[in-house]
């Protein structure tokens, strides 16, 4: 166990399977929803489309804490640490 590489330890790639999972999830989830708005006229989207895009507001923001709080979990305090050679 100690001495070994994280990606080797089989719970940290499943926990890594479903984290990249949700993300994919969301990110066909959001392509859907902007296609269908910008197949419709304003109106059509704006009665047809309010629900599901505040269902995915609110799945983006569990989706953003979920995964940065298993990143953390991983890689403990680097988990949200962005390293001075990455800031713009």
């Amino acid at each position: 166990m100690f001495g070994k590489k994280l990606i080797s330890q089989l719970v940290i790639r499943e926990k890594l399977a479903r984290m990249v999972s949700k993300l994919e999830a969301h990110q066909a989830w959001l392509e859907s929803l902007t296609y269908q708005m910008m197949m419709m006229n304003h109106m059509e989207a704006f009665m047809k489309l309010a629900g599901p895009i505040a269902l995915l507001k609110m799945y983006s923001s569990r989706i953003a804490y979920e995964l940065s709080d298993d990143a953390v979990q991983i890689f403990g305090g680097r988990g949200t640490y962005i390293s001075p050679q990455h800031q713009s």
